[in-house]
């Protein structure tokens, strides 16, 4: 591992009363101490800290170093990712605690710098604390996304580049303006993709999916377990296309494709030559090509 500047911190305010029993009542400002073990340049400022639940907010900044890919994890907790200036990924960390006021400071967010990566996550130091982490960043340009994921939450992107995966277990997952193919998916949660550079996979146990499909370098699936896929292609797409649903209908619009079979549930393809094969699936829902 190769760790890049230390830790830092700045607070503003001087501290006020709280009462746990009346989350109206003033907030209180404070400095946190640093967690042990973090690598990599962060910074901190306007901690504010509200009552029961205890919710902490602060910005910070994670400096790459020779990093030229990011990793941005949380277990739980939204992640948010658009385009910035500057040299550091920067934003808003927001933490909220049902473990008591203490926990904010035990539960950490930490960047490291490893392999030419920067992976920004948070350290629960005993697993079992009970805190929601949310991220909310801003990618400076030349950073690739290759991963943005959470476990229990929603994922966002927008304006970023990289070829990346963007995962949820449970959540909503969006991006669009990504420069770059991705691969979307959720267990619960919809899925939607536009105005990407490419499409790998998109897929989710319980949700919509509504993807562009600008481009594919290999065979794709864009499918729901229970929920309605709408796949939007472009008109040069080289492939052999599979629309079916078990419980649904199959439809294309605006498209130009070779028929081969057309049936109310499944309808088969060519677009172009049928260089890679795109299939469009679910089970309870209905599925749509469109033209992008």
């Amino acid at each position: 591992m190769s760790p890049s500047a230390p830790f830092s911190e700045r607070s503003s305010g001087s501290p006020a009363d709280r009462s746990v029993d009346s989350p109206s009542d003033q907030t209180r400002r404070r400095v946190l101490r640093a967690g042990a073990g973090l690598v990599g340049a962060v910074s901190l400022a306007g901690c504010v800290i509200s009552a029961e639940p205890y919710t902490e907010s602060a910005e910070r900044s994670f400096d790459p170093g020779d990093a030229d890919e990011l990793v941005v994890r949380t277990d739980s907790g939204d992640v948010t990712l658009s385009a910035g200036d500057g040299g550091a990924v920067s934003g808003t960390v927001r933490k909220e605690s049902r473990s008591g006021e203490d926990t904010l400071e035990e539960v950490t967010v930490e960047g490291t710098v490893e392999d030419g990566r920067l992976t920004v996550a948070p350290r629960w130091p005993n697993g079992n604390e009970n805190v929601t982490v949310d991220l909310d960043l801003s990618v400076p340009d030349g950073l690739a996304v290759v991963e943005a994921s959470s476990s229990n939450g929603d994922i966002e992107a927008e304006g970023v580049a990289g070829d990346g995966t963007y995962s949820s277990t449970n959540g909503d997952v969006a991006v669009t303006g990504v420069d770059g193919f991705v691969t979307v998916e959720s267990t619960n949660g919809d899925i939607d993709a536009s105005d990407v550079g490419g499409l790998d996979r998109a897929d989710t146990t319980l949700g919509d999916v509504a993807v562009d499909v600008p481009a594919i370098r290999g065979d794709v699936t864009v499918e729901s377990t229970n929920g309605d896929v709408t796949a939007a292609v472009a008109a040069g797409l080289s492939a052999t296309v599979t629309l079916e649903t078990t419980n649904g209908d199959a439809s294309v619009e605006g498209v130009s494709m070779t028929v081969e079979s057309s049936e109310e549930s499944e309808i088969r393809g060519t677009m172009g030559e049928g260089e890679h094969a795109l299939t469009v699936d679910s089970t309870n829902g209905d599925v749509t090509l469109q033209g992008l």
